[in-house]
């Protein structure tokens, strides 16, 4: 790299906490594609985890797809979560639909909006 950032941007000014915070935040990285993240241990978990939330809430269920049909794409998507000193609380992983990919009528016949619990915001 011919211009490390690191060579003009400095966090000198910062409280000793705030830097532990910004250390953490930029030394995990989050995966963008499955293939890589099914390399770590940590994100395999997470992806468990996922799945066995979504069999036990019923939200989803492995169907056998009729012939001369497609299935929807989906995709993984990752994050790490942070409590408020900076430390890592857990991994994240979401198994998520390619909406963009569906018809209406076609491949889904209602839409869902989800409800904000009051405790939340």
């Amino acid at each position: 790299m011919q211009y490390p950032l690191a060579n003009y941007v400095t966090s000198t000014k910062f409280s000793a906490s705030y830097q532990q915070f910004l250390a953490t935040m930029t030394r995990v990285v989050e995966p963008k594609y499955f293939h890589k993240a099914v390399k770590d241990p940590k994100w395999r978990i997470a992806m468990v985890e996922e799945i066995t939330v979504l069999e036990k809430n019923d939200t989803c269920s492995l169907e056998d797809l009729l012939v001369g049909k497609k299935p929807i794409s989906y995709k993984w998507v990752y994050r790490v979560k942070y409590n408020t000193d900076g430390r890592i609380q857990r991994y994240k992983a979401r198994l998520v639909i390619r909406g963009d990919h569906q018809v209406k009528g076609f491949d889904y016949n209602e839409t869902f909006a989800l409800d904000a619990k009051m405790t939340s915001v």
